[in-house]
């Protein structure tokens, strides 16, 4: 995932689409569940996030072909992020952030509701692991099936985390402030995903096979991350030259 000086320079926020544009039963929307309709990421997919060219959103892509749209909203148009299937807002709704929680926490949820209920939203904690001299990390819960692909296949509650690294053998750079680890907290802490920042574009490469639901979450948890820093930055460059 690529997030530069060009997602730092990002137009005004769009408004939120209409009801209509993201209804699964709208006529526009043809789009499939899955966020691509004629191509099927391999287990181990990689990611590129770039800004849209034609709106203050982002582009999610796995070998030049679309995946993901992410559409970014000002903080009176809660949610303030909407992860949707295909080229723009109007594919099928997968999942939305909000911020406006206790100090660091923000919420997710995932699925197609416009509206979702309170008890549909999924609180991701900003949490720390006790060590010193350790970055702190973005705590989630996640309920996914097995590695099996068996449709049938029981499913289970995985406890995830998101934290910054500059681990080399990772990919990671020493000096970025925006490279992080997807951590399995009951996998013996392993490595799922690893998302490193390339100035014009970013990268999201996954190590290994997961479910669908665990890729949605760690995409719109991820994303949140990032939008939450980039207008804390903001909000404070304002403050100094107000």
């Amino acid at each position: 995932m690529t997030i530069d000086s060009s997602y730092d320079d990002l137009p005004e926020l769009d408004r939120p689409p209409t009801y209509a544009a993201t209804d699964p039963l709208h006529p526009s929307n043809s789009v499939s569940n899955h966020a691509n309709t004629d191509e099927t990421p391999p287990n181990f997919p990689t990611y590129s996030i770039v800004s849209s060219h034609t709106s203050s959103g982002l582009n999610i892509t796995h070998d030049e072909h679309q995946l993901y749209y992410i559409g970014r909203y000002d903080h009176q148009a809660k949610p303030e992020l909407a992860l949707y299937g295909g080229y723009d807002a109007y594919g099928p709704q997968l999942a939305l952030a909000k911020f406006g929680l206790r100090e660091k926490d923000f919420a997710i949820y995932l699925g197609g509701l416009k509206h979702p209920g309170a008890n549909d939203w999924d609180v991701v904690r900003h949490a720390t692991d006790g060590r010193l001299f350790h970055h702190p990390l973005y705590r989630f819960e996640i309920t996914s099936s097995t590695a099996s692909t068996d449709d049938r296949a029981p499913r289970v509650k995985q406890r995830l985390h998101w934290q910054k690294t500059h681990e080399s053998k990772l990919g990671a750079s020493y000096f970025s402030m925006r490279d992080f680890k997807l951590v399995d907290e009951g996998g013996d802490d392993e490595v799922l995903a690893v998302f490193t920042d390339h100035g014009r574009a970013g990268k999201l490469e996954f190590r290994r096979r997961v479910d669908e639901r665990v890729e949605i979450a760690a995409l719109i948890t991820l994303m949140a991350m990032v939008e939450r820093m980039k207008r804390v930055v903001g909000a404070a460059a304002k403050a100094v030259g107000a």
